[in-house]
């Protein structure tokens, strides 16, 4: 997934029916989130976003963010009491390595 932009209510709607649809198709799923060109969320987009989250707080075995900002590494080790999934930062140049990750 790649988010960029500053998100709103719609656009966390777009990506939430798609996540939402893959973990009832699969139950428990990784996701690799693209975020390098995110500069954040609206208030109601950010509500929306924080909703899906603690409905589906054990629905992920792993997320790996990638991004440049330092903040993300924060914003993870925030989010680790809240999830039962692995959750991993990786720069920019690591998007590879963060693409294998998320899919063992």
């Amino acid at each position: 997934m790649r988010l960029s932009g500053k998100l709103d209510q719609n656009d966390c709607g777009e990506y939430i029916s798609i996540l939402e649809e893959r973990i009832n198709r699969y139950g428990r799923i990784s996701l690799f989130c693209d975020m390098a060109d995110l500069d954040g969320w609206t208030p109601a987009g950010l509500w929306a976003d924080t909703q899906f989250d603690i409905k589906h707080a054990s629905d992920f075995k792993r997320i790996a963010f990638v991004a440049e900002k330092k903040w993300l590494d924060l914003v993870t080790q925030a989010m680790k009491p809240f999830t039962s999934a692995e959750l991993r930062h990786f720069d920019l140049a690591e998007r590879d390595e963060a693409l294998q990750w998320a899919k063992t």
